[in-house]
Formats: C-alpha cells, structure tokens, sequence
C-alpha cells in the first residue's frame, strides 16, 4: 500500500472519531461541564490562597496571572490530554490486537490517529469556552499573546501531545507482559497531573526540586506550552526548553517503538 493511501487511511480514522466524539452530545456536554467546574474550582482556589496574602502575589504569580495560568492550562490539557494508554492494553488483552495487526496499517500510528480526532475537537470547544470566559471576565485576566509565541505555543503543544501520547501508550503496552496494566495508567495521571504543572506551576515547588523537573520530560507536557504562550521574550530559558522537549518527544516515541516491537514478540491471543 502507497504512503498516499494509509496516510488517507489514517485521516479517515481521525474523521471517524471526531464524528464519534459529536455524535454522542451527553458525553460532550459532561466533558464540558467538568472542564469549566475544575476552572472555577481552581480559580475560587487561588482567590482565597493569593487573599489570604498580604500583598496578593504568591510563587510570583498574582490574582490575574494566576487565573490566566489556569485559563490557558484547560486549553492545553483539552489538546495534549490522551487516552491512548487504556486502548493499548485493552487490545492486547481482549486479543483485539489481532484483528488490527492484519491490516495494513501501524497499529501505533492508528491510535494516534484516532486521538487526533477527540483531541481536535476538544482544543476547539475548549479555546471557544476560554474566549467566552475572558470576554465576560477581562479585568480578571491578563494575557500576553503574540503571533510569534503563539505559532511557538502551538508547536510545543505539538511535542506535549505526542510526548503524552508515548508515555501513555507505553504504559498501556506493560499488558503484552503483565494481566492488567490499567492500574498503572492511573497511577500516572496522577504523578503527571502533580508534577507537570496541572495543579499548581512548578514555581510553587521547592527550589531543589524545580530544577530536578525542569530536567525531568514532566513539565514539557502541560507546563511549559502554558508558559510559551505566555512569554514576552525568546530568552536562554524558552530555548533550552524547546530543545528538551523536541529531546525528549523524539526519545520517547522511539523506545514506544522499540516497545511495541518487543510486545509483539510476547503477544499472544488463542481462538483470534
């Protein structure tokens, strides 16, 4: 089969997710409902914190630019956020695995494909709510967009997804060794959730232990697309953070390669 051919393919199942995603309103309409409860939830809790302080500014970050952080943050997790971890080991322990390795296609690059589909429409739906919300709250906001940081937010929101979308994945193929690997993916949305700027900036963290993260992949994932957007300035910092996080992107796929390689030759799937 031509490239041409299984890149149509492939956007063909980026489509079929998509239509999937809208198809089913109550399950949008939850994700939405969730989305702005844990902005509210996270802006009610950062009014008391920043109130509670005599000159309203904690970690460097005051009542604006707090709110904007968490603003822009549910944009960036409706983009980068990825399930792709439960499809892997749901497939390879259902034995469904077998029905897509007989196609013509990666079974990797299909799954990526298909959250490709979900995670474009809820960028979308998610950036609307975001304008809706500024546009009736602009005093509490304050956001320092331009084209160039922008294009540069977009690109690293690019790497953050498919950074998220390898750790994920590889945790989900630890099932071509062990029974169940889904209690593991939850253990890792909650390790990222804390320490890649989710809940609260990696400046709140202890000296010492900001560093050690900065050098970790964790806050390339959710942090620093939120912080690239946000700058003024191409400084040393913003480089050297672009290169960690196209390092990191491209080791990361490559041992999910490497995996999945390796997975197959254990897979196993009796009566598929």
């Amino acid at each position: 089969m031509s490239l041409l051919s299984q890149t149509k393919l492939y956007s063909t199942q980026a489509k079929m997710m998509l239509e999937d995603v809208i198809i089913y309103r109550a399950d949008v309409i939850s994700r939405l409902i969730s989305w702005t409860s844990r902005f509210l939830i996270s802006a009610f809790l950062w009014i008391a914190i920043l109130h509670s302080n005599e000159n309203g500014v904690v970690g460097g970050y005051d009542l604006q630019e707090a709110l904007t952080y968490f603003l822009l943050m549910q944009v960036v997790t409706g983009f980068v956020f990825t399930s792709s971890g439960f499809r892997f080991a749901d497939d390879i322990q259902s034995g469904n695995l077998s029905g897509r390795l007989v196609q013509p296609l990666y079974y990797p690059l299909l799954v990526i494909s298909t959250e490709l589909g979900r995670t474009f429409f809820y960028f979308i739906t998610n950036s609307i709510i975001c304008v809706a919300i500024y546009l009736l709250f602009r005093d509490y906001f304050s956001f320092h967009l331009s084209g160039g940081f922008l294009v540069l937010g977009i690109l690293s929101m690019i790497l953050a997804f498919l950074m998220n979308f390898a750790l994920n994945s590889m945790i989900g193929m630890l099932a071509f060794w062990i029974s169940s690997s889904r209690r593991l993916i939850y253990h890792f949305f909650a390790i990222i959730t804390l320490l890649s700027g989710v809940l609260i900036p990696l400046e709140f963290f202890p000296d010492k232990l900001e560093y050690a993260l900065r050098l970790s992949p964790f806050p390339y994932i959710f942090y620093f697309p939120v912080h690239m957007v946000q700058s003024l300035e191409w400084s040393a910092e913003l480089r050297l953070g672009l290169a960690l996080q196209a390092g990191y992107t491209f080791l990361l796929i490559g041992l999910m390669a490497l995996q999945y390689h390796f997975g197959l030759k254990k897979y196993e799937a009796v009566g598929r």
